[in-house]
């Protein structure tokens, strides 16, 4: 029998260490490259093996130099890089430098910025850029496109192909060769589902934050976290809904895990580490050691616990920190996905791999969402993740399942059926709009008079088109509506985020209002 394409282009020495999709995913980046492409993107989800697919990537003898996105990772890419391809990493940082013709270099995106990487332009075959999402900046596009043009190729790699809501890395990226979502890893069993609470905390209130189109602004979350009231309710909530031996406490800032931790210990009696990004490492090691070990079931922890951690342990997370980032959210979510060491194996079927996570010591695992009390601000939740289609729908789905348990196949069970509802409800109002047109029609009738043409006029002129309130409880209502108070006028314009021209319009008004009112007096 013939070999197929497939076969002949993976390297036979890697079969038994990579899964389907990894040799897939590596097949197509070089297709693309092939194909002239010169930045690539791969997309899996966390949990997924990218690092040691991008390791597996480039051909015997090919010049790479892997970035980066924070130092702490930069010592698990060499050994991944050793174990895989029994090659020797030098490593780019402070004090060490490697030689600009290397077989592998690995370095964080902070040591080559502003021109440390200068000296390996024309020396490099190949770019990875792990967590490609997290420093993708000007400098960073101007430091790639240098690579570039000295004849390297790029491949961006991530879990999260987005920043903010609305914006991608596909403006500097020509081709996705290969992206692997994360519903479709979860449903061939690569990775374990959770089950989903979600808590409404009344002390958490949005309603006077800042309307941003990104993220919360830190200062403003922090405010609202940090309040006694809040800090009581969350221990309160955790304290009460922790059934898992390695839980897992996302939080804003430094302060508010802190106290949180405090609260825990103190007030709740709980055994609980702490970590945080600005902790001398002894600390964070004691504190990390007492949380695998067990001797701690619960840690409270602010910038340590993301990107490039692995503790498959995780079975249960809180997360006390709301974002509107769909990328931040996800690498939170990320902790828990993994499986345990040992659960699966290559050459496992979808069935096995499902069953062989069901029977073990992590055949699930726990996330806890805590909701707002405000329309203007929805930070992303688990519900938005595991779910996609409508936005109104998804939304339904959420309100309806607010402080119950959610498994996967029951989320996918309220969606069909939110669905079903809206299907409906457009139904009936289709029918109702045919029903009030046909009325019209049928009950039209018709006044006629005979008008002389230099007569009066005595008619109303049509209605007078006029500019409108672009949004917030005001929205469509007329500029100059005498329901419209001067102080919400006075608020948008400090407040809101408008064009020059919009402002202008908004301040005009004002002043009308002010001029009649001096007249009258």
């Amino acid at each position: 029998m013939a070999r197929t394409r497939y076969e002949l282009e993976h390297l036979p020495l890697f079969d038994d260490q990579l899964r389907p999709y990894q040799k897939e995913a590596i097949l197509k980046i070089r297709e693309s490259f092939g194909r002239g492409n010169k930045a690539v993107m791969l997309v899996l989800p966390t949990g997924m093996g990218k690092t040691r697919t991008f390791s597996v990537l480039p051909r015997d003898g090919a010049r790479v130099l892997i970035i980066e996105p924070q130092i702490e990772l930069v010592g698990q890419t060499v050994s991944a890089i050793h174990s895989l391809r029994k090659r020797a990493a030098s490593i780019e940082q402070a004090i060490n430098k490697a030689d600009a013709g290397d077989e592998w270099i690995v370095a964080c995106y902070a040591t080559l910025v502003p021109d440390r990487y200068k000296r390996f332009i024309g020396n490099v075959d190949l770019v990875i850029v792990d967590e490609c999402d997290d420093k993708f900046s000007m400098a960073f596009r101007k430091m790639a496109q240098e690579f570039i043009d000295g004849g390297a190729r790029v491949l961006g790699v991530t879990a999260t192909p987005f920043r903010g809501e609305t914006s991608s890395l596909l403006g500097f990226y020509e081709d996705v060769p290969y992206c692997l979502e994360l519903r479709d890893a979860l449903n061939d069993g690569w990775l374990v589902r959770p089950r989903v609470f979600t808590h409404r905390v009344r002390s958490v209130d949005f309603s006077k934050l800042s309307k941003t189109r990104t993220d919360f602004k830190p200062e403003e979350l922090d405010r609202i976290l940090t309040s006694e009231q809040c800090l009581h309710d969350i221990a309160a909530l955790v304290d009460e809904y922790q059934t898992r031996d390695h839980a897992v406490v996302f939080c804003n800032s430094v302060l508010q895990s802190r106290l949180l931790r405090d609260l825990l210990a103190g007030r709740h009696g709980k055994k609980v580490s702490l970590v945080y990004g600005t902790q001398n490492k002894e600390e964070r090691a004691a504190e990390m050691k007492a949380f695998r070990d067990g001797t701690n079931r619960l840690i409270v922890n602010c910038n340590v616990l993301g990107r490039g951690v692995d503790i498959p342990e995780i079975d249960e997370i809180f997360n006390a920190r709301p974002t509107k980032s769909k990328s931040r959210f996800l690498q939170a979510l990320g902790r828990g996905l993994r499986s345990l060491g040992g659960v699966l194996q290559n050459g496992m079927t979808r069935e096995e791999r499902l069953a062989a996570i069901a029977a073990s010591a992590k055949p699930d695992w726990v996330w806890h969402d805590l909701s707002n009390t405000s329309r203007y601000h929805e930070p992303v939740t688990a519900i938005d993740i595991l779910l996609a289609g409508d936005k109104t729908i998804i939304d339904k789905v959420k309100e309806k399942g607010e402080g119950k348990e959610k498994t996967q196949e029951q989320l996918d069970a309220d969606m069909a059926e939110a669905i079903r509802e809206h299907e409906e409800a457009e139904r009936l109002a289709r029918e109702e709009e045919k029903r009030r047109r046909a009325q019209l029609v049928v009950g039209v009738t018709f006044d006629s008079e005979e008008r002389d043409l230099f007569a009066k006029a005595d008619a109303k002129a049509p209605g007078v088109r006029t500019w409108r309130f672009l949004w917030g409880k005001y929205k469509g209502y007329p500029l100059s509506s005498p329901d419209v108070p001067d102080s919400y006028i006075r608020w948008a314009i400090e407040k809101g985020r408008m064009t020059p021209f919009w402002l202008r319009l908004y301040q005009v008004e004002l002043e009308k209002r002010e001029a009649r009112r001096a007249a009258s007096a």
